[in-house]
């Protein structure tokens, strides 16, 4: 709520401590399985799956911290517009060593 803050005088910063604005915490849960394959005595075949937010949960941004624009109040204060995670990912692969 911007209405909650007044505008400091002209020349300061405010009053406001560190981290009075908070937002939402980050979880994600990245998973990985590997097969490994021995093809002969020289070639070995592994299969690797990688899961990147595996359960596809919205992590959202900060909030937006400008509360005021000049003189007036910043319509957007306050307010979450990004989120910091890209959405559910999954990657497969096949290397062959000899």
């Amino acid at each position: 709520d911007p209405n909650a803050f007044s505008l400091p005088t002209v020349g300061t910063f405010g009053n406001v401590g560190r981290g009075v604005l908070r937002g939402p915490g980050l979880a994600t849960v990245d998973f990985s399985v590997n097969k490994n394959t021995r093809i002969s005595e020289r070639f070995n075949l592994q299969f690797r799956g990688e899961f990147f937010n595996l359960l596809n949960h919205a992590n959202f941004g900060v909030p937006n911290t400008t509360v005021f624009s000049g003189t007036n109040f910043n319509a957007s204060a306050g307010l979450i517009t990004a989120t910091t995670t890209s959405s559910r990912q999954i990657q497969g692969s096949l290397k062959l060593m000899f």
